[in-house]
Parts: structure tokens; C-alpha cells; sequence
């Protein structure tokens, strides 16, 4: 399969809105379609893919959340994540999840605590207190992208 092929396959499964009504056909067929992609190219192929269409192509708060409720659907938190600090603390950052009444949390919450068990970075739904929006860790990541959005927007009125 091409890089072509690749991105325009990575578009088709993330573009469609989720939700919870959505019709069922069109969710199995989906997760169909991301199981046959991750066999034909490999996870460690094919995540480079997903989290740059993260980057590139969900310039909306709702954009990430639909990214996100579609990585869930396709098991992606239950794959190796090459850097899962980084990747939980952009779509933290993304959706502003430090703030305390955030609407995504619920979802934010298993992404993230299944993406660093998986990584053996914390030991699961063990700890009832874990709060990855708490965690030291993807607060720094936040933090570093805050104050680089900061850095860029003062760089365009110098």
C-alpha cells in the first residue's frame, strides 16, 4: 500500500462523525476496515498515519473527540503507543482537558489510562485516585505545548 493510499484509507475511517446513535452497520464496517488496515501495513507503520491526522486534520475541539471516540472503537489504545506521554498530553492539551468541569473527561480518562497501562507507565484502574488529567507527567506535555502556542503567537507580532 502507498503513503497516498495509506492517508486517504486514514481519512475515510476518521472522518466520519461518532457518536452514539450512529448506525451500527457503518460502526462494524468501520472497525472492519481499520483491522484489515493495521494487518496489511502494521501498527508500527500505520500509527505515524493516525497521529498525524490527529495533528493535520483536526483543527476543532470536536474534530479530536470524534478522532478519539474512533481510536477507542479501533483498539488503538490497546497497541503500542511510541511515545504515550506525548500522544495523551497533545489531545489533553487539545481538548483543555486541565480544566476541572472538561466534557470529554470520561473519554479522556480510558484513552489515556489504557494507552500508559499499556506502556506499563501506570498499573491500570488499580488506583482508584489516578486522574490522568493529574498526572505529572502529561501536565508537563500540556504545559510545554501551551507555552510553545504562547512562543508562536508572540513570534507573529514581533
Amino acid at each position: 500500500m502507498t503513503p497516498k493510499q495509506i492517508e486517504d484509507e486514514t481519512r475515510a475511517l476518521f472522518k466520519p462523525h461518532y457518536d452514539r446513535t450512529n448506525n451500527y452497520e457503518l460502526c462494524i464496517s468501520q472497525r472492519h476496515r481499520a483491522k484489515r488496515l493495521i494487518e496489511e501495513v502494521g501498527w508500527h507503520d500505520l500509527f505515524p498515519y493516525w497521529e498525524n491526522y490527529l495533528h493535520s486534520e483536526c483543527p476543532t475541539e470536536d474534530d479530536v473527540e470524534n478522532f478519539c471516540h474512533w481510536f477507542l472503537s479501533y483498539g488503538g489504545e490497546e497497541r503500542p503507543i511510541p511515545d504515550p506521554i506525548k500522544f495523551c498530553g497533545y489531545i489533553h492539551y487539545r481538548l483543555d482537558a486541565c480544566a476541572y468541569d472538561c466534557k470529554y473527561q470520561d473519554m479522556l480518562d480510558t484513552l489515556s489510562i489504557e494507552v500508559l497501562r499499556r506502556a506499563g507507565l501506570i498499573v491500570g484502574w488499580s488506583d482508584p485516585y489516578y486522574a490522568p488529567d493529574q498526572d505529572p507527567r502529561i501536565a508537563a506535555e500540556v504545559k510545554r505545548l501551551r507555552d510553545l502556542e504562547q512562543q508562536s503567537l508572540g513570534d507573529a507580532f514581533k
